[in-house]
């Protein structure tokens, strides 16, 4: 669980290591995405390929938080996948058929409103619970 502010800026680092053939891996940062939603765009980046040995990878982004509505909740997602997994028209959507190549990390997010406590996380979906 991350708290963050607009406009405050978080940085991430996340290790990468794969087995490329020659073929280089595009990373892409979303908010919101999942079923049915497909989240906003954050940032997308190339990754140079390199081999399953190589432990020294790493994506890296310093993200710069934006307004996210409503406070509260909010899902962070980074996808990592070869180019090639990637629809050619939308480079930052896997295509369905090649899901099996990408590396899946989220974070959950508090982004509270003005004046509110860091722990209200209201809005933040629950096993079991009905959807508000």
């Amino acid at each position: 669980m991350l708290v963050v502010q607009n406009g405050q800026n978080v940085g991430f680092s996340v290790p990468v290591r794969s087995e490329d053939a020659g073929e280089d891996l595009r990373a892409v940062f979303f908010v919101d995405q999942g079923p049915g939603s497909p989240g906003i765009f954050q940032n997308s980046q190339i990754i140079s390929a390199s081999t399953y040995s190589d432990i020294m990878r790493n994506v890296t982004y310093t993200w710069p938080v934006p307004v996210l509505t409503p406070a509260g909740c909010h899902l962070l997602t980074l996808t990592v996948a070869h180019l090639s997994s990637f629809d050619p028209k939308h480079d930052s959507v896997l295509q369905s058929a090649k899901q099996g190549d990408a590396a899946i990390v989220n974070w959950w997010l508090n982004a509270p409103a003005t004046g509110t406590p860091d722990s209200t996380l209201d809005n933040c979906p629950t096993k079991g619970a009905a959807a508000k």
